[in-house]
């Protein structure tokens, strides 16, 4: 609710140093030592997106895991023009060559 209403301080919205993308932890509790790690998006009003709600011994990997997901989706699609090229040197399949399935174990959950 503090966040909500534009309330910042060291406790409320402390940045993380270490990482890619612009991550912020918020201490739960004291005596738990529980931290909320969020990034803030830009849209109008800003929003705040909650990643994780972690022990402070598991920080440095989740925000790991924050800028690994935040990377994923700041990918973009190749132009068609890069496609086309690539496949005029061969060096991707071809739109009229047929394409491999790959099936899923659905026991192990692995192709």
């Amino acid at each position: 609710q503090q966040l909500a209403r534009g309330e910042r301080s060291r406790i409320l919205q402390k940045p993380l140093k270490g990482s890619q993308s612009h991550i912020f932890e918020t201490y739960l509790e004291q005596k738990s030592g529980h931290r909320i790690l969020w990034t803030e998006e830009p849209s109008s009003p800003p929003r705040i997106v909650i990643w994780y709600v972690a022990k402070h011994k598991h920080v440095s990997r989740l925000m790991q895991l924050i800028d690994d997901s935040k990377s994923r989706s700041a990918r973009q699609l190749m132009p068609q023009t890069l496609v086309d090229e690539l496949q005029n040197e061969d060096l991707v399949a071809h739109d009229d060559e047929p394409k491999r399935e790959v099936l899923l174990d659905i026991v192990g959950n692995v192709p």
